[in-house]
């Protein structure tokens, strides 16, 4: 007869854990989440819906997650398209978190397509009543939606402000068991340079997400158009960000790892930072950061996540249709988010001149979306060109709105994911990813 002993070593050991008990009646108390905490239950969906153009009050029911999302992360670029679309139009490239009725953010921006009317041709929004939002102009709202409730298969919108036109909606909806604990609140930049720390978080983070468009005080506006995007755990970071100037026609893009928010600014067609932040630890209660040069006190929104893995990289797009695999994690991802300015990696605290942002994420059924925004660089009037693909990470456009890059994910493998160019670039550019499990 075999031993329990002998059994459970059999047993476990061909899931790749090669450790012995200490003893038969210690192993029965030692659940498989301790052996491989990738493999724990934390789930990840990739999906998208319409805004539609109901009255206020009206709610909207999302369903198909296959759980209840514990956070939701929402991004859109104002396309309307249920398919593959590209082209110069008028453009709201947004963001949004939430977590529950009482805890949510957004930021959009309106950017207008061949406007000569250079005082009105740009804006941005911050909202934390909202997760999703959209503009009508530089300075008028067109919509908004806020969480109402998380539920078992999916969550549930209201709409508090109706949209003049449909548009499309993606989300990406995490929960699981594995996912211990979220928590969504803003912080301040702070009134001198070097480290500072931000607290008040209910435990010690693993990974965190970061938002923000400039603004120092919620639920207002302001002029020129502002995206940026970070996140970070306990080995990497990174942000993704775009300026627009339509007075000046002075337009800017920022990513770079080491460093997880930046604000900066475009006045001399060169390129300047007002603030640059990136994190140095998770505290027991919250995060510790260091802020290498500041201008003033705006507004940042973060995400905190606790228990799953996650792991922070970048990679290069192709030039060709050859596979592109990327390797080294400890697990099989779940699912991640993806972010380029479309070019190679800033140089530090320098500006790339032009604006180009994609925003794609996937899941572990290979559902994914991307939507990218366009703006080019000392043009009257401007071109704004944006793209939305339903199989897709990563588009480029080049500055006429025409798709000249496309990226999808072909399989999440056991130590990383592969991909290949649907659409090979005209030359490599990096690639930020977060990918979960």
């Amino acid at each position: 007869m075999v031993s329990r002993r002998k059994f459970l070593e059999k047993l476990i050991g061909s899931y790749g854990v090669t450790s012995l008990f200490a003893s038969p009646a210690m192993a029965q108390f030692v659940p498989f989440s301790f052996w491989n905490k990738s493999s724990r239950d934390f789930r990840v969906k990739v999906g998208t819906f319409d805004m539609g153009t109901s009255l206020a009050g009206t709610d909207l029911s999302i369903s198909g997650t296959g759980f209840e999302p514990k956070a939701l992360i929402f991004y859109q670029n104002g396309r309307s398209n249920s398919t593959d679309s590209f082209g110069d139009a008028d453009t709201m490239l947004g963001m949004g978190f939430a977590t529950s009725s009482t805890s949510q953010c957004c930021i959009f921006n309106y950017l207008d397509d061949r406007d000569d009317d250079t005082a009105t041709a740009a804006g941005r929004f911050l909202r934390d009543d909202a997760c999703v939002g959209s503009a009508l102009d530089r300075s008028t709202i067109d919509g908004l939606m806020s969480l109402k409730s998380m539920d078992s298969d999916g969550f549930t919108l209201t709409v508090d402000d109706a949209f003049s036109s449909n548009k499309r909606c993606h989300y990406v909806a995490l929960g699981g068991a594995a996912l211990e604990g979220v928590y969504l609140d803003s912080f301040t930049e702070p009134n001198s340079i070097g480290s500072f720390d931000v607290t008040g978080v209910p435990f010690q983070p693993d990974t965190a997400v970061f938002l923000s468009q400039g603004n120092s005080t919620a639920n207002t506006n302001d002029t020129n158009a502002l995206f940026v995007f970070g996140a970070a755990n306990d080995t990497n970071q990174f942000h993704t960000g775009f300026f627009s100037n339509h007075s000046t026609g002075h337009v800017s893009s920022y990513s770079r790892g080491g460093e997880c928010w930046s604000n900066f600014f475009n006045s001399t067609g060169v390129g300047d930072f007002s603030s640059r932040i990136s994190l140095t630890s998770f505290l027991s209660n919250g995060m510790r950061f260091n802020c290498h040069e500041r201008t003033g006190n705006r507004l940042i929104y973060y995400l905190a996540l606790k228990g799953p893995q996650t792991h922070i990289g970048n990679f290069q797009s192709r030039t060709d249709t050859n596979n592109i695999t990327v390797t080294g994690h400890s697990g099989k991802p779940k699912g991640g988010l993806f972010l380029s300015h479309c070019a190679p990696e800033s140089s530090l605290a320098t500006t790339d001149q032009g604006s180009k942002i994609s925003i794609g994420a996937v899941d572990q059924f290979l559902n994914q979306t991307v939507v990218t925004c366009t703006d080019t660089y000392n043009d009257d009037p401007n071109i704004i060109g944006s793209s939305v693909g339903y199989n897709s990470i990563y588009n480029q456009l080049d500055y006429t709105g025409t798709l000249q890059g496309s990226m999808r994910i072909t399989s999440l493998d056991s130590a990383g994911f592969s991909a290949i160019m649907s659409d090979p670039d005209p030359s490599a550019v990096d690639i930020f990813y977060l990918v979960f499990g």
